[in-house]
């Protein structure tokens, strides 16, 4: 029979429910602040013994599934303390920060007995990935077996900076007002395959966002990719369009780049790797390859010379002179 139950406060506080006889349960609050490990177990630290006699500091580890709530927290579903069996549901109430890497950050607050508030930052390792419905995903990191996969069910955009933006709303308070709350995935986006268009977190060494395209269209100076819509047996699939803004530039060393700015005036260069056939009118079509030169991405891209700056009237002529009906740039064929 159930003993002893596990659950959080409105402030974040650990509370153990026991029960005491057959039809009455005694809840006790215990001031402190919660921990994560590096493998992803719970920790709370807390200001006095969670037991009797129990020597300080006063820790009490918690094994468990970590899923995410409607409302967009964080909570754990007990099945270890300190390595004996138990039983709860742990509810982190707070507000998430976005990503670090290969991380989830969450900040939560506390209150103590005194009525002091304290906000802390929790870091929850793992990896960052789409789901097979277009929807982001984060897979919480363990030391062995498989782990649980938290799916951000609300919509994500890419803003004016073009990076990648997470969008979803709070309920808060006793009248359950709802507010909107957003993260910025900051980053950059890569096309390095034929059938995915890819968004690389800074700082992450196994974490991207990795959407399948659907269909693909390059323009002057736009890129326009229509993502295909996976199966999910319990949500309902969200096709999703991406348009990104900027300019080509041909480099005779790196091949035909597409430079886009994102927030701060940052600038990363998609590069490619292209067959390039003269089409009249002193316009080439540049058939996009993998930076290497080999591998055909299945995208076409019309640009007259003077949308190539200076260097686009020098390619010209030698297209002109080649005896060859295209040349292929890039890393495989210089120019």
């Amino acid at each position: 029979m159930e003993k002893i139950r596990y659950e959080t406060d409105p402030f974040n506080r650990l509370i153990i429910s026991e029960k005491n006889t057959g039809l009455s349960r005694h809840r006790r609050v215990a001031d402190g602040l919660f921990m994560i490990d590096k493998d992803s177990n719970l920790i709370y630290q807390a200001k006095s013994p969670i037991e009797d006699g129990a020597a300080s500091p006063y820790l009490v580890k918690f094994s468990g599934t970590w899923s995410l709530t409607k409302n967009h927290d964080i909570k754990l579903t007990v099945s270890a303390e300190n390595a004996r069996p138990a039983r709860g549901e742990l509810t982190l109430r707070g507000e998430m920060l976005g990503a670090k890497g290969d991380s989830l950050l969450f900040a939560v607050t506390t209150k103590t007995r005194e009525g002091a508030r304290k906000t802390y930052v929790l870091e929850l390792s793992g990896t960052w990935h789409v789901g097979g419905d277009n929807r982001l995903a984060f897979s919480v990191q363990r030391e062995k077996g498989a782990s649980e996969v938290l799916i951000f069910t609300a919509g994500w955009r890419i803003d004016k900076n073009n990076e990648l933006i997470y969008e979803y709303e709070r309920s808060r308070g006793v009248r359950k007002a709802r507010k909107s709350h957003r993260i910025t995935f900051k980053g950059y986006w890569t096309l390095t395959r034929a059938t995915f268009l890819s968004y690389s977190i800074y700082g992450a060494s196994n974490s991207s966002f990795d959407f399948r395209i659907a269909l693909g269209i390059c323009g002057p100076h736009s890129m326009k990719f229509e993502l295909g819509a996976g199966l999910s047996r319990h949500l309902r699939p969200m096709a999703k369009t991406v348009i990104l803004y900027g300019s080509w530039k041909l480099s005779k060393s790196a091949g035909l780049n597409f430079e886009t700015q994102y927030a701060g005036g940052r600038i990363y260069s998609m590069s490619f790797g292209a067959q390039a056939t003269l089409t009249g009118g002193d316009r080439v079509t540049f058939r996009l390859k993998d930076p290497a030169g080999k591998k055909d991405l299945g995208l076409e891209v019309a640009l007259s010379h003077d949308i190539l700056g200076s260097d686009g009237s020098a390619f010209i002529k030698l297209l002109k002179s080649s005896e060859e009906s295209s040349v292929l740039i890039g890393a495989a064929g210089r120019w």
